[in-house]
C-alpha cells in the first residue's frame, strides 16, 4: 500500500520513535533514551529538522535491513537536506532553537552509525566531535559523566560537591553505595591512563593492586542494585558449545529486565569489567604474575555469560515466544535499539583474552545478525574488527551516551 506523503513523514517519525525512545519509569530504575524526543517532535512538525532527522535514520535502518534501496535513497536525501539546515542554524542559533539543535545533533550521530562502511558521509568520529562541541563537553565522552558520590539519603541526591549533577548511568540502589557506575568508569580510565605513563616494575604493582581494589567495587556496585533493576532468568538453553549455535540461543539463561535502559547499563558495566580484566592480563605480564591472570579468568568467564544471557532480550521482538518456541535463529528482530545498546558490549567481549574461540565465534555472528536484520551497518564492521579500536568506541560512547541525557 502505498502512503501519501504526510503520512510518509508521519510513519517515518513514528517509526524512530518506536524503535529508539524510551520513556523514564515510574520507579526510577530507568533513566530513558531520548526520553523527551517525542515532545519535542510534536511540537517542532514534521518539517522540521528534528522530525526529518528522524526519518532519515527510520528509513535507512529499514531500508537495509528490509532490502528496499529506495528507502536508503530517500534516507541519504534527507539526511543531505537536514545537515544543511543544521550547520545553518548552527552559525545563527536563537534561544529556542539550541535545544532542537543538540536533539538533531544526536539523532544524526545515531545516523553515522547505521552507514554503511562504504558511504561517502560515514564518520562518526567527526560528527562525535561535533556533538561534543555542541554539548559544551570536548572530545572525551567522559566528560558526559558526573564522576560523583551519591549519599545515603537518596538515590538523586548528591554529594555537595557535584553541583546537583546526576550520574548518567542512573539505577536505583539498595544500599545507597556511595559509588556510581560513572565513577567506577572514570577510575578505569585512569588506570589504563597510568598503564601508559608507568615506567617502573613498582609502578605496575601498585596499579595491579588498584586493579583489584576496583574489581572488588564493580562487584560492590552489582550487588547493591534493587531486585526491579536486576536481570531475571526467564529460561535456560541446553547444549554444548559449539560453532553452529543460532543467535540468540547461546547455551544457558536467558534473561529479561525491566527496560532496554536497565539491560544497556548492565552492559555497559560488564563491558567496562572486562577492560578492566584486559588490564590485569597486561599486568600479569608485565610483571610475571601469571596467577592473578588465572584467578580472573572464572569471573571474566562469568560477565561474558551474563552478557549473553541479555543477548535475546535485546534482539528479539517477543522474549516469551522465542523462549517457548524451537531454538533456531531469532524469528523477528525487536527493536532496534536493543542492537544499538549492545553491539559495542558484544564487540569488547569479544576482543578480550579469556573469550574462547566459539563464544568469540558466536558474539562476531550477533553484530553480522544485528547489521542485517537491524539495519545497524556499524554492527559489520565490528564483526570484521582485528582488535578493539579505541576511537571508534570513544566515538560511539559519545553518540549512544549522550542519548541517555534530556
Amino acid at each position: 500500500m502505498e502512503l501519501s506523503h504526510p503520512n510518509h513523514l508521519d510513519y517515518g517519525v513514528r517509526s524512530f520513535l518506536y524503535d529508539f525512545c524510551i520513556l523514564p519509569s515510574d520507579t526510577g530504575v530507568s533513566r530513558g533514551f531520548l526520553s523527551t524526543l517525542e515532545r519535542h517532535v510534536n511540537k517542532s512538525g514534521l518539517q522540521s529538522m528534528l522530525s526529518k532527522a528522524c526519518q532519515a535514520v527510520s528509513w535507512m535502518t529499514h531500508g537495509q535491513a528490509l532490502h528496499r534501496p529506495h528507502l536508503v535513497h530517500e534516507a541519504e536525501t534527507v539526511y543531505c537536506e537536514v545537515v544543511g539546515t543544521l550547520a545553518r542554524a548552527i552559525v545563527h542559533p536563537t534561544q529556542r532553537s539550541k535545544l532542537e539543535l543538540r536533539l538533531t545533533s544526536k539523532v544524526l550521530g545515531i545516523y553515522e552509525v547505521t552507514l554503511p562502511q562504504l558511504s561517502a558521509s560515514n564518520d562518526e568520529s567527526i560528527h562525535a566531535m561535533g556533538l561534543g562541541a555542541l554539548l559544551g563537553i570536548g572530545l572525551s565522552p567522559l566528560r558526559l559523566l558526573s564522576g560523583q558520590l551519591l549519599t545515603s539519603t537518596s538515590r538523586r541526591s548528591v554529594d555537595k560537591s557535584s553541583n546537583g549533577a546526576e550520574p548518567l548511568f542512573c539505577m536505583s540502589t539498595s544500599n545507597h553505595l556511595p559509588v556510581t557506575l560513572d565513577d567506577l568508569i572514570l577510575h578505569l580510565s585512569m588506570l589504563w591512563t597510568r598503564y601508559q605513563m608507568a615506567e617502573r616494575q613498582d609502578d605496575l604493582r601498585i596499579l595491579m593492586a588498584d586493579c583489584r581494589a576496583l574489581q572488588a567495587r564493580f562487584t560492590s556496585w552489582q550487588d547493591s542494585q534493587v531486585p526491579e533493576s536486576r536481570p531475571i532468568a526467564l529460561a535456560n538453553f541446553e547444549g554444548p558449545e559449539d560453532l553452529n549455535i543460532p543467535v540468540g540461543c547461546w547455551p544457558g539463561r536467558v534473561d529479561t529486565y525491566e527496560s532496554l535502559y536497565t539491560a544497556g547499563i548492565w552492559n555497559t558495566a560488564r563491558a567496562a569489567q572486562l577492560l578492566l580484566f584486559a588490564l590485569t592480563v597486561k599486568l600479569s605480564a608485565d610483571i610475571s604474575n601469571t596467577s592473578t591472570c588465572l584467578s580472573n579468568m572464572p569471573e571474566a568467564n562469568s560477565i561474558i555469560k551474563d552478557m549473553m544471557a541479555s543477548i535475546p532480550y535485546h534482539l528479539t521482538h517477543n522474549l516469551h515466544d522465542f523462549v517457548n518456541g524451537p531454538e533456531t535463529e531469532i524469528p523477528e528482530p525487536g527493536r532496534t535499539l536493543g542492537g544499538l545498546l549492545i553491539m559495542h558490549p558484544l564487540y569488547v567481549a569479544a576482543h578480550i583474552p579469556f573469550t574462547s574461540a566459539c563464544a568469540k565465534d558466536y558474539l562476531q555472528r550477533c553484530l553480522t545478525w544485528i547489521a542485517k536484520n537491524m539495519g545497524i551497518a556499524q554492527a559489520d564492521k565490528l564483526a570484521l574488527s582485528q582488535g578493539l579500536d579505541e576511537n571508534l568506541l570513544q566515538s560511539a560512547c559519545m553518540i549512544i551516551w549522550s542519548c541517555f541525557l534530556d
